[in-house]
């Protein structure tokens, strides 16, 4: 699959996970979705899945 994502996309993708890190007491799939999840953190994990599926996460990240 071809990705169209810019260089200045990749490193606003990178800083947002900077500034809002995956906490892990999310981890339960249930806990994600039942509500109580703040949005951040599911932006933060689809950063995370999108940086890691084009090989661009933070070295800190990997």
């Amino acid at each position: 699959m071809a990705y169209s994502i810019t260089p200045q996309r990749i490193d606003e993708l990178k800083r947002f996970l900077k500034e809002h890190p995956i906490d892990h007491a999310y981890d339960e799939q249930a806990e994600l979705f039942d509500g109580d999840c703040p949005p951040e953190q599911l932006a933060a994990r689809c950063a995370h899945e999108l940086l890691k599926q084009i090989g661009k996460l933070p070295e800190d990240e990997n």
